[in-house]
């Protein structure tokens, strides 16, 4: 009963090691998916700049188109002033040629920007699944946890029957220990009890020896009186 006793308790104290790194662990994967949702926050932050970013693009790319008609304008007023206009045609080329530098650096910036946004709705998937796999093993850790303090509830009642039958045992030993005494003390009493008889059984051997003795003297001595009176 005590090695029972023994042996469930060191069970529930295992189990609730158990549990208590398992409620760590949970901690620790909320905690987690608490910074995935908030780095998800940030990445849809991130995605309202860029998307404001994309609209400055397309600002931009309008004002080069615009500057790019302005420069061929430029240039046919500068070929109809002739020989005057020479200069202003020169000048009209050169921001022909920067408004078509900005309208190809304006398409590369369109491209990396929708690179950025394309890499930002995959990082947020990812992450999007990433906190549902984690919300999921969270429940299924947490159910296992549930049942495993249901285990240990049961494992408690278990050492509790135990400690009953350890307390149930020790009283039976107890009162084997008392009926053992008063064995003992029968015994002792039934030998006293022998030894009385016996003494009393030699005592009527006794008594019966000298009686049969009595008896034969008796007899002796009328014999005698007998031989007495015949003489």
């Amino acid at each position: 009963a005590e090695k029972g006793a023994q042996k469930t308790n060191e069970i529930v104290e295992k189990f609730e090691e158990t549990i208590e790194k398992i409620n760590k662990m949970l901690k620790a994967i909320e905690d987690n998916l608490q910074d995935s949702l908030k780095n998800k926050e940030t990445l849809q932050e991130f995605d309202k700049i860029v998307r404001g970013m994309d609209k400055i693009v397309e600002t931009i790319g309008t004002v080069a188109i615009q500057t790019d008609m302005l420069a061929v304008s430029g240039s046919i007023e500068a070929a109809r002033a002739g020989e005057y206009g020479k200069g202003f045609a020169v000048v009209s080329g050169d921001i022909r040629n920067l408004a078509a530098d900005s309208a190809e650096n304006v398409d590369q910036v369109k491209d990396l920007i929708k690179s950025i946004q394309d890499e930002i709705i995959v990082m947020s998937n990812e992450l999007a699944t990433i906190v549902s796999a984690g919300m999921e093993e969270v429940k299924k850790s947490q159910a296992a946890a549930a049942k495993l303090k249901e285990l240990v509830e049961g494992v408690k009642e278990l050492e509790d029957a135990n400690n009953k039958l350890k307390d149930f045992a020790q009283s039976a030993v107890n009162s084997l220990s008392e009926v053992k005494q008063a064995a003992s003390e029968i015994a002792a009493a039934s030998e006293q009890a022998a030894a009385a008889v016996e003494e009393a059984t030699r005592s009527a051997q006794t008594q019966t020896q000298a009686l049969e003795e009595l008896a034969a003297a008796a007899e002796e001595i009328a014999s005698i009186a007998d031989e007495m009176q015949n003489v």
